[in-house]
């Protein structure tokens, strides 16, 4: 899961996305199997046009700070955005 530290603060936490490190697991060479889910900071610039995952419309609100980019390599990834005190998941790339 991905855990967040409001001010680097043990005593705010959010978590997100659980998900078992099994469902991240892929062949990175042939033999060879890795850990393949990458999370980081996405700019609002960078999240541009993605429409939300479970509307399939534009988010109605600004995108006016950083998202966080959950990333299963070379699949797919998901932007996790937070707006009005709630996490919202917004599509991310292919």
């Amino acid at each position: 899961m991905i855990m967040i530290f409001w001010n680097g603060s043990p005593s705010r936490v959010d978590s997100l996305a659980p998900a078992p490190d099994l469902d991240y697991l892929q062949e990175m060479e042939p033999g060879r199997i890795g850990y393949s889910r990458k999370i980081s900071t996405i700019a609002p610039k960078g999240i541009g046009y993605y429409a939300t995952l479970d509307e399939g419309a534009a988010p109605p609100f600004a995108l006016d700070h950083d998202g966080i980019d959950d990333d299963f390599m070379e699949k797919a990834s998901v932007i996790h955005f937070r707006h009005a005190g709630k996490w919202v998941r917004l599509a991310g790339s292919d």
